[in-house]
């Protein structure tokens, strides 16, 4: 015999616990269904919010395109077109379908962004700032990583700037990819960073699945980093990651700790 208790959230979320008398034990599940768009919740402020956090990115990562290459990579300006349309659409509506409309075309914008770093005439010179900026980055953190880690990525990068050279882009990326992954392992043994990854992810609300369960997250967390507990601090941070919706255009830098904190 057994009892079971549930309840739907407003954004489709099912939470449930099965009590088992027998056994003196309740097993509690939380956040086992979404919708089909991630579990995101369009209506009102919330949703207007979401919406224009993703045009930010799609914003984001023109700049960061355009400052690659030295040029405008959208010359007929066809791309930042598109993203005034939608700005003027979240300026002018305050329903949920236009939201969401919203939210699909920056997911599509960011798509044709990314298809302009990796064109022909584009991905050499994407690559090779990219080996530049990770070059840079590093040189900021030597000091706080171990031995291993700074050899690996002075050896990548050697590896990715020859593959460059030589047009096998592929391994480029690879080497480019392994590289962040090294600096995000030392970022996460730095408290400063999970300081600041703990305040980003507490403010941004509009991201969250159950507002009281971040609440508590945000307060547990906060008591980790004033007792310096980063052990504890990264557990809390990594629980307000699983409690945050995925709208395709999070922080690199958190889903990267999101990976590294096994969430």
């Amino acid at each position: 015999e057994f009892i079971i208790d549930w309840k739907m959230s407003d954004n489709g979320t099912l939470s449930f616990a099965v009590e088992l008398p027998a056994l003196g034990r309740i097993i509690d599940a939380s956040n086992l269904y979404r919708h089909d768009d991630g579990g995101i919740n369009y209506e009102g402020e919330r949703g207007a919010e979401v919406a224009a956090t993703m045009l930010s990115r799609v914003e984001s990562d023109l700049q960061e395109l355009e400052s690659a290459l030295e040029h405008d990579p959208d010359p007929s300006g066809s791309i930042r077109k598109r993203i005034e349309r939608q700005h003027a659409a979240l300026s002018t509506s305050v329903d949920a379908d236009t939201h969401r409309s919203v939210a699909e075309e920056a997911r599509k914008l960011r798509q044709d962004v990314a298809l302009l770093k990796m064109s022909p005439q584009n991905e050499e010179r994407v690559l090779a700032d990219e080996a530049a900026k990770a070059e840079l980055s590093f040189d900021e953190l030597r000091n706080m990583a171990q031995p291993v880690d700074a050899e690996r990525h002075d050896k990548l990068l050697v590896t990715a700037r020859r593959s460059i050279r030589e047009k096998n882009f592929d391994s480029a990326r690879r080497s480019l990819g392994e590289m962040h992954g090294i600096r995000m392992k030392v970022l996460s043994e730095t408290p400063d960073f999970l300081i600041e990854i703990l305040r980003l992810l507490a403010n941004e609300r509009h991201l969250v699945i159950d507002e009281e369960l971040h609440d508590q997250h945000v307060a547990a967390g906060v008591e980790a980093a004033k007792s310096g507990d980063a052990d504890r601090l990264r557990y809390m941070i990594g629980q307000m990651i699983n409690n945050r919706v995925s709208t395709g255009a999070d922080a690199a830098e958190i889903v990267e700790l999101a990976h590294l904190l096994g969430s």
